[in-house]
Order: structure tokens, then C-alpha cells, then sequence
């Protein structure tokens, strides 16, 4: 039992390493890529986009654009999903303590087409990127009636998939600009539990309105 505990860890640790790996070579092909096309000559030709997907958590990103056309952008990201804790005491004489810790975290690689001013200041963004996810969730539970190695359960997800990207934007000057993003997207996903019933399920998932930036902030350079 212990070996093959192990065995699934060592799965689990390549995975990760594939994963990372994946993200590494797409993000060197396209900083090489951006190098090589951007032959625009405006002065602004770098962005940075903070965002800041649902008030109340910890689900951010940072994507950095790289000015290929005059209206086309080369993007690429890191983007942060929960990191969210959660413990809830025994209130009940017939509950047990319980806590849980999920978090995630993802690359995208893309492009993204600048529209001019819809009116005075205001434009729109749309496009469309790969996305690569990683899910992690700790479950804990103190019930005297599980045995101890089921008390804990650890569920891990991968997704590897596209994205869409529609966003508007009200621009202060040249290099400052407020707005908000809807990022629908279709992806394959891996979903497993680490623990002595392991259970593994695969399949498509998709997403229209729930990946929303509610503000996103824009730095030009």
C-alpha cells in the first residue's frame, strides 16, 4: 500500500513537471516570436493588465502584451483561482470539525486584437488564447467514524484547453487604462483523488459567464 502510494505521487510530481515544462517552451516560443514580429513604431509597445476576477477572493491574474500591428497583441499570463481556506468547527453534538484549502493556478498564451474607440476613450478588446489550469483541494474531517487515512482526501485537477477573451476598456491617457474582461473557454480536464479509493474521471468542461474579470487595470510602456 505504501508503495503504490508512492508510485502515485511520483505520477503526480511528473505531471506537474510536464505541466510547467509546457508553460516554460510555449512562453520562451513567444517572447522569440514577439522579438521577431513587432516591427510597429509607436513608442507603446508593452502592457501589463492586472485583474481581479471576483471580489471577496483571492483570484487574480497578470498577463503581459507585447504590440505586434497596430492593433494586434501578443499575450501570454500567469492567472491565480482561490487560494481560498475554510474551517468549520463542530457546532453540532452530531458534527466533526472540518477544514478545507483549494487553489490553482494557470498559464494562457495568445493573441489579442485592439479596437478603436467605440466612442471618446472607450474601446474594446477581444481574442483568443490557450489555457493551461492546475486544481489543487485538501479536504479534512474529523469524524472518529473514518478511518484516518480517509479523514484527509486530496483532489487534483489539470486542464489544458482555449479561451476567449472580450473586454471593455475606458482609457485615461495613453498609458492607463479601467475596465472589465468575460473570458468564456473550452477545456479537456483530468479530475483525481490521492487516497486509498482513488477515483479518476476525464472529460470536456466549459465555462460562458463565470471566469470574469470584475476590474481589470492597464499599463502601457
Amino acid at each position: 500500500m505504501q508503495a503504490d502510494k508512492q508510485t502515485q505521487k511520483e505520477k503526480t510530481n511528473m505531471r506537474i513537471l510536464n505541466f510547467l515544462s509546457l508553460g516554460l517552451l510555449l512562453g520562451i516560443y513567444t517572447s522569440s516570436f514577439a522579438s521577431k514580429n513587432s516591427n510597429t513604431k509607436d513608442s507603446l509597445r508593452n502592457e501589463i493588465t492586472i485583474s481581479q476576477d471576483r471580489l471577496g477572493y483571492y483570484d487574480c491574474s497578470i498577463k503581459y502584451s507585447h504590440k505586434l500591428t497596430s492593433n494586434l497583441w501578443l499575450k501570454s499570463g500567469l492567472i491565480v483561482l482561490g487560494n481560498n481556506r475554510k474551517y468549520e468547527p463542530n457546532s453540532l453534538s452530531t458534527s466533526y470539525p472540518a477544514s478545507s484549502k483549494q487553489s490553482s493556478f494557470g498559464i494562457i498564451f495568445g493573441l489579442d486584437k485592439h479596437s478603436s474607440s467605440i466612442v471618446k476613450g472607450l474601446n474594446c478588446v477581444y481574442g483568443v488564447h490557450l489555457r493551461f489550469f492546475f486544481g489543487y483541494d485538501k479536504e479534512f474531517s474529523d469524524n472518529p467514524a473514518l478511518p484516518k487515512d480517509l479523514r484527509t482526501v486530496i483532489y487534483q485537477d489539470y486542464s489544458a484547453g482555449v479561451g476567449f477573451t472580450l473586454g471593455l476598456y475606458y482609457n485615461f491617457s495613453e498609458k492607463f487604462a479601467i475596465g472589465s474582461e468575460l473570458n468564456p473557454y473550452l477545456a479537456y480536464t483530468d479530475h483525481n483523488s490521492d487516497n486509498d479509493y482513488n477515483s479518476r474521471t476525464r472529460g470536456y468542461t466549459y465555462d460562458l459567464f463565470g471566469n470574469i474579470s470584475i476590474i481589470s487595470i492597464k499599463f502601457k510602456w
